[in-house]
Formats: C-alpha cells, sequence, structure tokens
C-alpha cells in the first residue's frame, strides 16, 4: 500500500478507509529519535500492538520513484 491512499494517523502511523493500520517503521523511528535496528523495530511493534490490542498492523512498503 502507498501512503498516498492512507490517512495520517500520528508520526509513521497511517490507516486506510477500510480500517487496516500501517506503520512506516523508518519515519516512526527518526520522528521519535529512536536508532533504526531489529531490536528498536521489535521493541516498537511490540508496543504499538500493545496500546492497538488486536488491530492487525501492517508494514509499509518502500516506495520506488
Amino acid at each position: 500500500m502507498k501512503k498516498k491512499y492512507l490517512r495520517r494517523v500520528s508520526a509513521g502511523v497511517y490507516a486506510s478507509l477500510q480500517g487496516r493500520v500501517f506503520v512506516d517503521m523508518r519515519e516512526f523511528l527518526a520522528e521519535y529519535g529512536i536508532p533504526d535496528n531489529p531490536e528498536a523495530r521489535l521493541a516498537v511493534m511490540s508496543q504499538v500492538r500493545q496500546e492497538l490490542g488486536e488491530v492487525n498492523i501492517e508494514l509499509l512498503e518502500e516506495e520506488s520513484d
């Protein structure tokens, strides 16, 4: 899914009209000054899932120009 088709909820978090939630992990980490490494990504996704409950969260694909 491309960001241009989604509504920005907060830094790095987007939602579709169908209620799907997407995370641009690179944008999210940069916004909050968190280093971009596998451990940080895992910790962030765990926290996001705790906050949003059973919502299916998908990572946004890299967009090519």
